[in-house]
């Protein structure tokens, strides 16, 4: 009997949500969110971000579970973890940036294994900094 496990989500107390609009809502650019939304996500383009924070939560547990994670987020030491694989992240998507760019084949190859190298450093950093409470 194959047992599943309860993964916890980062947007919602439920798990994962669905996908949210795909278009810029018409209330964004009244309430100037539009300009929020692109001092956010421009550094981490292409990375469906966009979606997830038009999509409009549908009850209160759902603002008061992203609260919390938010206000987790915001605590050190865990902050500069955070901080500190995000930067790795950024050099990955560098690297693979580079090798999509790349014209020769070794050199294609070299600058995805530099990406796989700083993808990997970013999760063990991440790893080596969770609070000693996480398993």
């Amino acid at each position: 009997m194959e047992r599943t496990v309860e993964r916890p989500s980062l947007l919602g107390p439920e798990g994962p949500l669905e996908e949210g609009e795909r278009g810029v809502p018409a209330h964004f650019q009244d309430l100037h969110l539009d300009e929020l939304e692109a001092a956010l996500f421009a550094p981490h383009g292409g990375m469906g971000l966009e979606a997830i924070f038009r999509r409009p939560l549908q009850n209160g547990k759902a603002v008061v579970h992203r609260q919390r994670v938010a206000q987790d987020l915001e605590a050190e030491p865990l902050a500069q973890a955070f901080r500190t694989f995000f930067r790795g992240m950024e050099n990955m998507r560098k690297g693979l940036g580079l090798a999509e760019a790349a014209r020769h084949p070794w050199q294609k190859r070299l600058y995805f294994l530099l990406a796989a190298e700083a993808y990997l450093e970013a999760l063990e950093g991440l790893w080596k900094r969770r609070p000693k409470t996480a398993k």
